[in-house]
């Protein structure tokens, strides 16, 4: 990931250690955050909320060929490759 001349480097084998890989996290039992989906800035090392409605941890189980167990966990990981 880069952002202006600041660049994250991953631990994956990669040509240039440049394979482009999002963090996102469903939050569904944290305390000191609302359920919902959020997006890991590694350069910052701070999330941002991307969808913070109850709905969403259904949409990704749904995603998830119908995995009911991804929206039981206090946090899901999920990794986007692209």
């Amino acid at each position: 990931m880069t952002r202006g001349n600041k660049a994250t480097s991953k631990n994956v084998p990669s040509a240039g250690a440049r394979h482009a890989i999002d963090t996102y996290i469903l939050i569904n039992n944290v305390d000191s955050l609302e359920k919902g989906l959020y997006r890991y800035i590694a350069l910052e090392h701070s999330i941002i909320d991307i969808r913070l409605e109850d709905s969403v941890s259904q949409e990704i189980v749904a995603a998830c060929l119908g995995q009911g167990f991804v929206a039981m966990g206090t946090a899901t990981f999920i990794l986007e490759i692209q």
